[in-house]
């Protein structure tokens, strides 16, 4: 190093660099810090709190329109994801309608997805239960990954077995810090 240098390690410039990185942002709000400070910037959005623990939070609001809730995921001083639970559809036909709008929104603003499993077969005289059994038994599949072009976010799109429509909108940074946490803790 030179002279009045301090000598860093390697491990210290891709911390520097990893934490100059943006984050992925939800409803403008940047997907980072603690689960509180990142409810109250959710309520100052008009969501509400209906429960919080050391790992996550649920609120309920409207996004695009719809009343949903929203599911805060990570540990308590970091954020890595928020999923919006959208309202269970009448029918697989409802379902999948609003599945392919969301699906053109998000191919809109992120490009195509990385990844597209869809799995179906005719719906002629099924009942609703039969359609849910059907996503349940994976006969039916519909599900959606978008990777941000700089790699900041995941926004997974899927319709669940109750025929509700998750939105899930990841951090990669923060993702990565808490997987990395995990599995050094097994």
């Amino acid at each position: 190093p030179l002279l009045g240098q301090e000598n860093k390690s390697v491990k210290d410039t891709i911390t520097s660099i990893i934490d100059k990185q943006e984050h992925f942002t939800f409803l403008d709000i940047p997907i980072n810090g603690s689960i509180k400070e990142f409810v109250k910037k959710l309520e100052n959005k008009n969501f509400k709190l209906e429960d919080i623990t050391e790992v996550d939070a649920v609120l309920t609001g409207r996004f695009t329109g719809e009343k949903v809730q929203l599911l805060v995921q990570g540990k308590k001083e970091t954020v890595a994801s928020v999923i919006v639970i959208l309202p269970e559809r009448e029918s697989l036909f409802d379902a999948t309608s609003r599945y392919t709008y969301i699906k053109s929104k998000l191919i809109q603003k992120y490009g195509e997805p990385e990844i597209i499993e869809e799995k179906f077969e005719e719906f002629n005289n099924k009942t609703y239960e039969d359609e849910k059994k059907a996503l349940k038994d994976g006969l039916y599949i519909f599900e959606s990954h978008f990777l941000t072009e700089n790699g900041i976010g995941m926004i997974r799109l899927k319709i669940e077995s109750d025929l509700s429509i998750l939105i899930n909108y990841v951090d990669t940074k923060n993702y990565k810090l808490l997987s990395n946490d995990a599995f050094k803790e097994y």
